[in-house]
C-alpha cells in the first residue's frame, strides 16, 4: 500500500511540475481557441504592486490565460458540457443553439425578438444627416449607397427556438422606422438587406446566413456585390462564379466561440465561395470602400475573392481600415481625425469609385451609435468647415 502510495505522489508532483513548465516555457505546442483574447502581462515585482495585490492579480490573470493545455482543458471540458447537459460554454458572446444545430448570438435574438423603436426622433436625426451627407456628395458624382444589414433572426426566425419566439414584440423595431424613414426622406440610393434577403430566400436561394455564423455568409455577399455593381452601373447581370467547398472560417465563427472537440455538426452544408470573375466585368475595375462593422468583413472577403474590384478597403467603425488580401492574412490600422490629417484622410476615403455605409440591425442602437458609426457626420462636418475640401491636393 505504502508503495502504491508513494508512486501516486510522484507521478502527482511530476505532473504538477510539467505542467509548470509547459505553462512558462510551452515545450510542447499547443493549439489556439475561437474567441478574442487580450494578452495579459505580469505586472513587474516591486513592494507597492505587492502590497496592493496588484502582482498577485496580474500572476493569477497570467496562470488563467497560458495554463498548460488550456486548449485541450478547455475543449475536453466544453464538449462534456454539451454531451452530457447540452450546455454550451462560448464565453463573452454568447452563442445560442437554435432548432437543427442552427447557432444564433444572444445579441441577434435580443435585437431581433424583443427590441422595438422606443424614440423614432433618433431615427429621424440620423437619417437627415444621411441626407445632408448625400446632397454634399451627389455634387461629385460619386457612387454612393447605404446598405442595412438584417438580422439573422429576421431571415431564419424558423430555427430560434419558440421559447424565445413566443416573447417577439409587435412594435416596429429600430430597423422597420429607419428604412421607413430612408425610403420616404432619403435620395441615397440603399439596400434593404432584409427585404433583400427574404427576396431571394422566398424565391428558393439557400445560404442567405449560414448554419454556424454570425453574420450574412460569404454567398450572399457575393450577391449584395452583384447588386452594388448593378446599382452603380458597371454590370448589369450577375457577374461572380462560385466554387463549392465546406464551410469555413469565414462562415463558421459561432462554430469557433464553442470550442469543441466535434464543430462540424454545427458548421452545415458545403457553401459557395467566389473564384476570380474578374473576365465577366466590361471596362475597367472599381475600387470600393465599405464603412461598417464585421459583417463587412464578409463583403471586403468576397469583393477580394471574386477579383472584380481595383482595390478594396474597409473602414471598420469609422475607427480603423482594414485591407483584406487573397493570399495573407488581412491587416489594420487605426486613422488619424485629428485637425491636422483629417481632410487629407477622408478625400482619400471618398475618392474611392464606389462607397457602401452599412450597418448591421444589432448595432442600430441610436442614439448611442450613429448612423454608419458616425461616417455620414463626420463627412458632413468636414464639408460644413470647408465645403472645397474634396478639391484640394
Amino acid at each position: 500500500m505504502k508503495k502504491i502510495y508513494s508512486t501516486i505522489s510522484i507521478l502527482f508532483f511530476a505532473f504538477i511540475m510539467v505542467m509548470g513548465i509547459q505553462t512558462f516555457w510551452k515545450f510542447i505546442p499547443e493549439g489556439s481557441l475561437g474567441g478574442v483574447e487580450q494578452e495579459v502581462k505580469i505586472t513587474s515585482f516591486n513592494k507597492k504592486d505587492w502590497f496592493s495585490a496588484q502582482f498577485q492579480r496580474s500572476f493569477d490573470d497570467y496562470i488563467k490565460q497560458n495554463v498548460a493545455l488550456k486548449d485541450v482543458l478547455v475543449k475536453t471540458n466544453n464538449q462534456l458540457d454539451y454531451d452530457l447537459f447540452n450546455e454550451n460554454n462560448s464565453g463573452g458572446t454568447r452563442v445560442v443553439i437554435g432548432k437543427k444545430d442552427w447557432l444564433f448570438q444572444q445579441t441577434a435574438i435580443d435585437s431581433g425578438v424583443y427590441e422595438y423603436c422606443s424614440n423614432p426622433q433618433d431615427v429621424i436625426n440620423e437619417v437627415e444627416t444621411l441626407q445632408k451627407c448625400y446632397q454634399y456628395l451627389r455634387k461629385y458624382d460619386k457612387k454612393v449607397l447605404f446598405l442595412a444589414g438584417p438580422n439573422k433572426v429576421d431571415i431564419y426566425p424558423e430555427y430560434v427556438s419558440q421559447k424565445y419566439m413566443k416573447h417577439k414584440t409587435s412594435k416596429p423595431d429600430v430597423y422597420d422606422v429607419l428604412m421607413t424613414e430612408i425610403k420616404s426622406k432619403c435620395d441615397m440610393p440603399y439596400i434593404d438587406g432584409r427585404e433583400f434577403f427574404l427576396k431571394l430566400k422566398n424565391e428558393g436561394d439557400k445560404d442567405m446566413f449560414p448554419q454556424g455564423g454570425a453574420h450574412w455568409s460569404v454567398y450572399s455577399s457575393c450577391l449584395v456585390l452583384e447588386e452594388i455593381l448593378n446599382m452603380t452601373g458597371y454590370a448589369k447581370e450577375p457577374v461572380i462564379e462560385y466554387t463549392n467547398v465546406p464551410a469555413h472560417f469565414m462562415d463558421t465563427d459561432l462554430v469557433e466561440l464553442m470550442n469543441l472537440w466535434t464543430p462540424d455538426v454545427f458548421a452545415g452544408p458545403d457553401l459557395k465561395y467566389p473564384v476570380d470573375s474578374s473576365k465577366n466585368l466590361k471596362g475597367e475595375k472599381p475600387s470600393i470602400l465599405f464603412i461598417g462593422d464585421s459583417a463587412c468583413h464578409l463583403l471586403a472577403y468576397a469583393a477580394v475573392h471574386s477579383e472584380l474590384f481595383s482595390n478594396v478597403r474597409l473602414l471598420y467603425y469609422n475607427s480603423s481600415v482594414v485591407i483584406h488580401y487573397k493570399d495573407k492574412p488581412k491587416t489594420k490600422f487605426k486613422i488619424d481625425k485629428s485637425d491636422k490629417n483629417k481632410f487629407n484622410i477622408y478625400r482619400d476615403f471618398l475618392n474611392d469609385d464606389i462607397i457602401v455605409m452599412s450597418m448591421s440591425e444589432q448595432h442600430m442602437t441610436f442614439p448611442r451609435r450613429m448612423l454608419a458609426y458616425g461616417f455620414p457626420n463626420f463627412v458632413v462636418s468636414l464639408f460644413e468647415e470647408n465645403p472645397d475640401f474634396l478639391n484640394e491636393k
